[in-house]
Formats: C-alpha cells, sequence, structure tokens
C-alpha cells in the first residue's frame, strides 16, 4: 500500500480551488480573490478551514484511505454591521450549493470528493474574534486519494 494515500486524500486545497473558481459563489461575494483559508481584505470573504470532527477509515481490511474532514465555512463581513447578516447567510448557502456539485463534477487531479454533508444544528450568525459580522456553518467531506493503476 502506498503510504502516502492517506495524506493524499485532504480536499481542503479542491475545495478552496472550486469555491475561487465558481462563478455564481464569485458573483455572490462581488468578485474574485475573495476566497480562502485566511480573514484578509477584500470582503466580504469566504473562509474555509479544518476543524476537529473529521475520520480515517479503510474498508476490506485495509490500511486507512479515506478521510472524512469536517471543515468550518464562514462568510465574513467588512465591519460588525457590513455586509449584514443575511447577505453573509446567502454567500454561505451559496458555497454549501457550490459544495454539493463537487462530487459529481469529471474528476480532474487531486483527491476524488466522494460526498458533502452539512452538519446539523452548526449553522449561524457568530461574531468573528475581531468583531466582524460571520455566517458559520460546518461540512463534512468524504474524499479518498485516487487509486493507483
Amino acid at each position: 500500500m502506498d503510504v502516502t494515500l492517506l495524506a493524499d486524500a485532504d480536499p481542503v486545497p479542491v475545495v478552496l480551488a472550486w469555491w475561487a473558481a465558481h462563478s455564481a459563489l464569485t458573483a455572490e461575494l462581488g468578485g474574485p480573490g475573495r476566497v480562502g483559508a485566511y480573514s484578509e481584505e477584500p470582503y466580504p470573504r469566504l473562509r474555509a478551514h479544518e476543524v476537529p470532527g473529521g475520520s480515517a477509515s479503510g474498508s476490506n481490511g485495509e490500511m486507512l484511505y479515506l478521510v472524512t474532514t469536517c471543515l468550518q465555512v464562514e462568510a465574513l463581513g467588512a465591519s460588525a454591521d457590513s455586509p449584514g447578516v443575511g447577505q453573509l447567510k446567502r454567500i454561505n448557502f451559496v458555497a454549501l450549493g457550490a459544495l454539493a456539485q463537487l462530487p459529481y463534477q469529471p474528476y480532474v487531479s487531486g483527491p476524488i470528493i466522494t460526498g458533502v454533508r452539512f452538519v446539523p444544528g452548526s449553522g449561524g450568525p457568530m461574531p468573528d474574534i475581531d468583531g466582524r459580522s460571520r455566517w458559520v456553518s460546518k461540512v463534512m467531506i468524504s474524499s479518498h486519494a485516487p487509486r493507483p493503476t
């Protein structure tokens, strides 16, 4: 077994690239360059990062190869009042809708995304640590590395 299968299954870079290239989400955010793992200008912005709650498993007695990643999705405003919680919720939901499309896309490279599930009870407004407005949700993303041929 290839010892890099588990490491190569990380879906976060694929998710960020998918969102950055997604035309509906780019339009909802107000332009390109607003998706990433950090809170930085320009705003509004979509930030995503892995949080505790995922798992790794195998099947048929194999070693670990399937990864389930818990991803926190955050729509961030420019301040406590701008652009408003309603718009941040809309941005977050468009991002979730775009994520739901990912398992059905033709494979290009990187990990294979096999499923995306919303974590019930995880969505809602929650100010960021610096006071800016934010809408937060969590998803579980199942993925695995491509099988060697």
